[in-house]
């Protein structure tokens, strides 16, 4: 009871000081309290901890905190058939990935389609308390002012990507002392930054190693179930690291692709930067992304604490549908600091208010960046070279095409519209490398805004001899469902994959 009257008179108190005509507390943060219901005393509290710090900057990073809380928020997940019924999987019981896909697709045969869906959602502004947010900001000056010898980031940068304390959409917890303590004799003040960041990234390596088994899954596991386990998915060791850095005093995001543009999956990994903006890329293993790694990447985000205008989960309504990973989250485009430096801008007979290019990945068409719809015009910046993506609109949860497939190549535009002309063409793959096997029967496609079939046909020696449509994207599949089919081309008589 006493405490619940200390909380009221906080509050009371607060009020007050919100009607004084002294310079006070931002907007955006009076009305993130108007809406905190139950939770404006913890709201509040944090405040009076940081006035009564009398640093300015920690007051100014409180308000920073506050001002998007009501933007970021803690997602449940559960794996769930069109009936509602709930299967749990748990990875570890599992020899590989393969017996997963086998045991979800028998699953699925007798319940219908099965997919990941949102059971809940806490929001950090409703559920977060004083302690947690006080917390994490006290220690995180502290690593930050103890560091400034040979950290010497601005305190801009110190704001974004070091305070958060929160990666993605991640349960909350304490991290800075539990990381600080398990990873801070690592560093090594002789060695460079690069080489610091390089040694913290091994010892997290030897910690906590990807594993196949764990990518069907939406548990987000807390710090000390990660490192028992010692196995997580790109996920989840990549907000572990984020973490670990930001605990050190680096400066530290996770950027990821939606979806890869030439075979299967998303990728994530941690991006360090450092005080003179250089940055460091942290790859699944202890390098950085390969070549042929960043030529698979349509777009490049950034999560962020902080909300962009310019991105779609700024602008959107709660209630309109986006496509994932664009319209669900804080993040910034940084496909330039990547090099993907190309433009696509046409007219469109869409209604649609946003609109998206897709890449093919996992047998399907999957959003990769958006346009705002305005007077009939979609334009899509920082694209790639030897992409081919799909204009598209997002309807009935799923892409549909709205124009025709194009790829950027040394500084054009080729667009795949099929001709009424037809080749003869031998073929003999399947996907990059992958030669097609014998007695197998396959399918023949090539994409006229919808997926078209050009026949069946079972491989021979000679291969599979076929007339082709000229000018189009092409696709060979079977009936396996780990065939690792890819999209190609035709270019002087041979399949050119993407």
């Amino acid at each position: 009871m006493l405490s619940v009257i200390c909380l009221v008179f906080i509050v009371l108190y607060f009020s007050s000081c919100l009607k004084s005509k002294r310079p006070g507390i931002p907007k955006d943060v009076i009305s993130v309290l108007d809406i905190a219901g139950i939770n404006k005393p913890q709201l509040t509290k944090f405040i009076l901890n940081c006035m009564e710090a009398d640093d300015s900057l920690k007051l100014d990073a409180c308000y920073y905190l506050l001002s998007y809380s009501n933007k970021n928020y803690t997602s449940f997940y559960s794996l769930k058939d069109s009936l509602g019924n709930t299967y749990n999987i748990n990875p570890g019981r599992f020899s590989n990935l393969r017996e997963i896909l086998l045991h979800i697709d028998s699953l699925e045969g007798a319940n219908g389609c099965l997919e990941y869906k949102a059971d809940s959602f806490s929001i950090d502004f409703e559920s977060l308390n004083s302690k947690q947010f006080t917390d994490n900001l006290f220690v995180a000056f502290d690593t930050y002012n103890n560091n400034k010898e040979w950290l010497t980031y601005g305190y801009s940068a110190f704001k974004q990507y070091i305070l958060p304390y929160r990666v993605a959409n991640e349960i909350v917890e304490p991290f800075r002392k539990k990381l600080r303590g398990l990873l801070n004799d690592e560093l090594d003040n002789e060695l460079s930054f690069e080489q610091n960041v390089l040694k913290v990234n091994r010892k997290i390596n030897s910690l906590i190693q990807y594993d196949e088994r764990y990518v069907k899954t939406m548990h987000r596991p807390l710090i000390d179930e990660l490192l028992e386990t010692g196995k997580g998915n790109l996920e989840t060791i990549n907000i572990f690291k984020v973490k670990a850095f930001r605990s050190l005093g680096f400066a530290a995001a996770m950027d990821y692709t939606p979806a890869l543009s030439d075979t299967n999956g998303w990728l994530a990994w941690t991006t360090v930067i450092a005080p003179d903006g250089n940055e460091i890329h942290l790859g699944a293993c202890d390098g950085g992304l390969t070549e042929p790694i960043v030529r698979s990447l349509a777009k490049i985000y950034r999560r962020t604490y902080f909300a962009d205008s310019n991105s779609l989960f700024s602008i959107k309504s709660i209630k309109e549908s986006t496509p994932p990973y664009l319209g669900h989250y804080n993040y910034i485009d940084v496909s330039g600091l990547y090099g993907n430096n190309y433009r696509f801008a046409k007219k469109t007979s869409s209604s649609q208010k946003y609109l998206f290019t897709a890449v093919y990945n996992d047998g399907k068409w999957k959003a990769v960046d958006w346009s705002l719809n305005k007077d009939s015009i979609m334009i899509f910046e920082n694209m790639a070279e030897n992409v081919v993506y799909l204009p598209t609109k997002w309807e009935d949860k799923r892409c549909l095409a709205i124009d025709y497939p194009f790829v950027f190549k040394n500084g054009d535009i080729q667009v795949f519209k099929p001709s009424l002309k037809s080749g003869n063409f031998d073929l003999k793959y399947y996907a990059s490398g992958k030669h097609l096997m014998a007695n197998i029967k396959y399918k023949l496609y090539y994409w006229d805004n919808t997926w078209k079939v050009i026949g069946d046909f079972k491989y021979h020696v000679d291969g599979i001899s076929a007339s082709l449509p000229l000018n189009a994207i092409y696709l060979i599949k079977d009936d396996d469902i780990f065939h690792d089919e890819r999209i190609f081309a035709m270019e002087d008589g041979n399949q050119l994959f993407y």
